[in-house]
């Protein structure tokens, strides 16, 4: 009997897939039946040569008692799709009925930590529409100290020209070789058939689980799949050889798991026998999932409990480790370590090239501040240790002086300081050192003094303002009304004419 213990691993399923069953039937009328309809497809663009579905799909259903069931093995199962409250009810196996609580960002519902073993999973509409866009089931596969393994077997071999069936499948002559929808894609290889009740067998040995691919269309009808073992106790966590699955869809989608086997006995054998029940059955590849040991993942790849997984497109994502790859743990935890040594590296690289652009910005500054200046004969420089606050710089030797600057320009005056042609009017404060700074005019032949101001011999005459005069004070006593500005504009009265 399989061990209750298994590694617990995640199986999504799109609501293509033929594991999700639909009742009365698969896809027809939205109100009498379950309809599969595509986001990016209209009805009105279906064509024997435009059968693939585009966009998400789901199945949709107004119809009151329809349902849906979905068997496996394992310990916890999540439904997604959308749904009013009371519109729905869930049961799981013999447990109680369950009224839908209507979807939450697209579950309609779920169900944890339940014991591991076969399930069913039943949900019924009870009014308004409900549609399903898929599942994630938690199934068990491999003991704890193992890791998984993938080996695909395809159905057909294509070295050869035309591909030949895989010898690994036994189906007389009732099963050919075919490549399907090559009239709206590169082509589909499969093996498949159409003759009722054909059957279709193969041997698994070294196996925990295996999932079966195909494709789903609309020419398509039931099958059943049976599993069996010499072994007594391999086949409990089997679901049963009866159930008839229907891979029946209007729109085409390929590569979907159309049967789920988990919990198998790694050292049993075991035979598996596909039956057609009518229309076509086609089969493209069998993963099968082998347990080997090797250091368990941390979680032992159990899920947090009512903690909901986001649906996947993909057959199979686990929550510890990825079942879909061949891949042991020790090439993940390499690519961990190579992951690390990288970022690592990035980090440190990222690191020195910021102190390099930072020494070389702080190095350009100072070399703008330190570089020599033609029209200073001793420029100040900042000694280590010090406290200075810079003269204010002016771009051109001809500037004013910095003594008619207005106070607040930036520069350090000195009270009671003289203005003398060639000399600061401005001593500069380092550390409390007074000593007098060189102007840029001193003993040019560019410049000429006239009164207390400079004047650039260049720029022609120089027009002084008028200067005070004290008769000024006495005029405007008998005056008040007029200044002597004013007096100076009077116009002289003119001849009478």
């Amino acid at each position: 009997m399989a061990s209750p213990d298994l590694l617990p691993y995640n199986v999504s399923l799109t609501d293509q897939s033929a594991i999700i069953r639909f009742f009365p039937h698969r896809d027809g009328a939205v109100d009498d039946n379950w309809n599969v309809t595509y986001s990016g497809s209209s009805f009105a663009k279906w064509s024997y040569d435009n059968t693939f579905g585009a966009g998400v799909s789901s199945h949709r259903t107004t119809l009151v008692g329809a349902y849906i069931l979905i068997d496996w093995a394992g310990t916890a199962v999540w439904l997604y799709g959308t749904g009013e409250k009371g519109s729905y009810s869930v049961r799981i196996g013999q447990e109680s009925l369950v009224e839908g609580q209507g979807d939450a960002d697209g579950l309609l519902f779920s169900q944890t930590g339940l014991t591991y073993g076969l399930h069913t999973a039943n949900l019924t509409v009870l009014a308004g529409e409900v549609s399903i866009t898929g599942a994630i089931i938690t199934v068990g596969m491999g003991e704890s100290g193992t890791v998984l393994q993938t080996r695909n077997i395809s159905a057909t071999e294509n070295n050869t020209s035309p591909p030949t069936g895989n010898p690994v499948f036994d189906g007389n002559e009732n099963w050919s070789v075919d490549n399907l929808y090559t009239n709206q894609s590169s082509g589909y290889p499969c093996i498949a058939t159409s003759t009722l009740d054909a059957t279709l067998s193969f041997t698994v040995n070294e196996s925990v689980g295996f999932v079966i691919y195909g494709s789903d269309d609309w020419q398509q009808g039931l099958f059943t799949v049976a599993v069996t073992s010499d072994d007594i106790g391999a086949t409990d966590s089997v679901t049963n050889s009866t159930i008839q699955y229907s891979p029946r869809a209007l729109w085409t989608q390929v590569g979907l798991p159309k049967y789920l086997a988990t919990g198998l006995d790694r050292s049993a054998t075991y035979q598996v026998e596909i039956q057609n029940l009518g229309a076509n059955f086609n089969l493209a590849s069998v993963v099968v999932y082998d347990a080997i040991p090797g250091p368990s993942p941390s979680s032992s790849g159990a899920l947090s409990s009512g903690t909901a997984p986001s649906p996947t497109s993909g057959p199979v994502a686990s929550s510890s480790s990825s079942s879909s790859s061949s891949n042991t743990s020790h090439s993940h935890t390499s690519a961990i370590i190579a992951g690390v040594v990288v970022g690592g590296a990035s980090v440190v690289l990222i690191f020195l090239f910021a102190m390099w652009w930072r020494r070389r910005r702080r190095q350009r500054l100072l070399d703008e501040v330190s570089a020599p200046n033609p029209f200073v004969e001793d420029p100040p420089k900042h000694e280590p240790g010090t406290s200075m606050i810079p003269p204010l710089k002016t771009d051109c030797p001809h500037a004013a002086s910095s003594s008619s600057l207005p106070s607040g320009s930036g520069t350090n005056s000195a009270a009671g300081a003289s203005s003398t042609p060639g000399e600061s009017t401005e001593p500069e404060s380092l550390m409390g050192e007074v000593r007098p700074r060189i102007l840029p005019y001193a003993g040019s032949d560019f410049y000429e003094t006239i009164g207390s101001r400079l004047h650039e011999r260049d720029a022609g005459p120089a027009i002084q303002p008028p200067l005070y005069d004290p008769a000024w004070a006495e005029l405007n006593t008998h005056q008040p009304s007029q200044t002597p500005l004013q007096r100076t504009r009077t116009r002289k009265p003119q001849p009478a004419v």
